[in-house]
């Protein structure tokens, strides 16, 4: 598949933004490898949005979703920039915790075809985390794509989710920040 779309990513001082995005673009590129065309997404940590309406193009539908409000409005911006078509194929943007959505989804959670995470450094809250361990997914396969800022927190949680029977297909990283010795991590597992 190609790499991203064109996407205006629109950003206020009280969202978080990624200081290499060039870098980022890179991530995204593969991200979009490892999403089936017409995939019902489901994304938790969303952000602005700049995973989901990267992949909007491939999939039958993105809902997103993130507690901050300032991110909401971004995400309606971009929104608004986008192809009537690929428009119809997000859902919307839920204002709430990634807590929350999995809370009011339950088993429902796995009736999507891949979960997106990208979760602050200190990684998936826990109330998703034992959500994603359960053995709640039925008869359906999951992809879950995992992006990580922390790597310390991925390197517990991505055991955690191995031990529970997810299997590990892909593994990459990233140095956005030369000089530094931060890796962005982004992995890819199966159920």
């Amino acid at each position: 598949s190609s790499c991203p779309t064109n996407v205006t990513l629109f950003f206020t001082p009280s969202t978080f933004r990624q200081a290499n995005l060039a870098g980022f673009e890179q991530i995204l590129c593969c991200i979009r490898e490892w999403i089936d065309p017409g995939s019902k997404v489901l994304e938790l940590y969303s952000g602005v949005g700049t995973i989901g309406l990267n992949i909007s193009d491939l999939v039958s539908t993105v809902a997103c979703s993130d507690e901050n409000p300032a991110n909401a409005v971004c995400f309606g911006h971009s929104l608004n920039t986008l192809s009537e078509t690929h428009k119809t194929r997000v859902l919307a943007y839920e204002l709430a915790s990634a807590e929350t959505v999995v809370d009011r989804l339950d088993d429902d959670m796995f009736s999507h075809d891949v979960i997106i995470v990208d979760p602050p450094r200190k990684g998936i809250c826990e109330k998703v985390l034992r959500k994603l361990c359960s053995n709640s997914t039925g008869s359906t396969r999951t992809r879950l794509v995992y992006v990580s800022c922390g790597f310390k927190s991925f390197r517990v949680q991505s055991g955690q989710l191995l031990a529970a029977g997810w299997e590990l297909r892909h593994l990459g990283g990233w140095v956005l920040f030369p000089g530094a010795d931060h890796v962005e991590t982004l992995a890819i597992f199966d159920r």
